[in-house]
């Protein structure tokens, strides 16, 4: 999923659906400068439910070619989903699977203008949603790297609220870029 010259560790987030951007995280120590692409940036997107929202964040891989086996990945991630809730805490959920046929690992992120339940333990419904599907040979070191570094930044209520409150997709940008830079 990652783009040419880029480490296969990273994680890649690529274009969805209706011309939805999508945001670009890559898992390696540089500033958020570096691996943050604002175009690729879904934001504020309303679905009926979890199930809905993850199938959607599969398709746009599928639409970018980043994957080619829909079924599965949907799948894994529901799967997933069933064994324990993937809801964290303030509003944020990291829904993720294994594919076979991945070369390195793929997030899409959304914030959400309608909260779904993810069943986290703090009951807030999540309006931070990261998608993250591996390879399947990348069930250790790399996919738990890949989940600690889309969580970081989120473990602050108050960069959480701020996030909450970016009115425009560039506000919501600039606040994950300075998180990822500190």
């Amino acid at each position: 999923c990652g783009h040419p010259g880029f480490s296969p560790a990273g994680v890649s987030i690529f274009t969805g659906l209706g011309g939805f951007a999508l945001l670009t995280i890559m898992v390696m120590e540089t500033s958020g400068e570096d691996y943050l692409q604002h175009s690729r940036l879904l934001f504020d997107v309303s679905y009926p439910d979890t199930s809905s929202l993850i199938s959607a964040m599969v398709e746009t891989l599928v639409t970018d070619g980043r994957l080619s086996d829909r079924a599965a990945a949907l799948s894994s991630v529901l799967d997933r989903d069933k064994v324990r809730p993937t809801g964290l805490s303030l509003g944020i959920a990291c829904p993720h699977g294994f594919v076979t046929g991945l070369s390195d690992i793929c997030v899409v992120v959304a914030r959400l203008a309608t909260p779904l339940d993810f069943g986290a333990g703090d009951g807030v419904p999540a309006r931070h949603v990261f998608l993250v599907l591996s390879p399947k040979t990348a069930t250790g070191g790399p996919h738990i790297k890949a989940l600690a570094s889309i969580v970081r930044c989120y473990r602050n209520a108050r960069l959480v609220g701020m996030l909450d409150a970016a009115g425009s997709a560039e506000e919501y940008f600039n606040l994950l870029t300075g998180c990822l830079d500190a």
